[in-house]
């Protein structure tokens, strides 16, 4: 999942957990406000993450359990990308890992594959039960990435570009 994605599906949650609780933007009141991860912390809630995790780890077990050949095979073809689907399913392996219902290295889907197709609903049950407890909620990310501002070499070829342009510049440097 993108960073701009994940942005708007932690919004659209935050906002239906701001109106369920009350705790709505005022403008009167923007220094005694909840962030999004004290709120959720607060009220004992779901992170958004851990919605989205939950729910991909329960697709994963329920193809598991269901063992179409399409799927699998497919998966069996992608299980050592480091990108996407596959690379996502390895961080909710790795957060469910520290929930001590993992007994293999977060890191080997196909063991996990194997271990599933036995009971999957046991494990999806497992899941949601872990993905409820204040620690598997604790991982809310106050910056969405993509909000960061740009390292310094970018700074620099930008200002450099405008200087070709003849544009006006000012270039702060700073030392780490």
């Amino acid at each position: 999942m993108t960073p701009a994605l994940y942005g708007k599906n932690h919004s659209a949650v935050a906002q239906v957990y701001r109106i369920a609780t009350k705790n709505v933007f005022d403008p009167a009141a923007v220094n005694s406000m909840f962030s999004d991860a004290d709120l959720i912390s607060e009220y004992g809630l779901v992170s958004p993450m851990s919605i989205i995790r939950y729910s991909r780890l329960s697709l994963f077990a329920r193809i598991a359990g269901k063992s179409p050949l399409c799927l699998v095979d497919l998966l069996k073809t992608v299980w050592g990308d480091c990108f996407g689907w596959v690379q996502a399913l390895r961080s909710d392996f790795k957060w469910l890992y520290y929930s001590g219902l993992l007994i293999s290295p977060a890191e080997d889907i196909s063991s996990h594959f194997d271990a599933i197709a036995v009971d999957y609903r046991s494990f999806v049950r497992s899941v949601r039960r872990y993905s409820l407890t204040k620690f598997a909620n604790f991982d809310v990310p106050s910056i969405v990435p993509e909000v960061s501002p740009p390292p310094p070499l970018f700074l620099i070829h930008t200002a450099l570009i405008a200087a070709e342009h003849s544009h006006p510049i000012a270039i702060l440097v700073t030392s780490l």
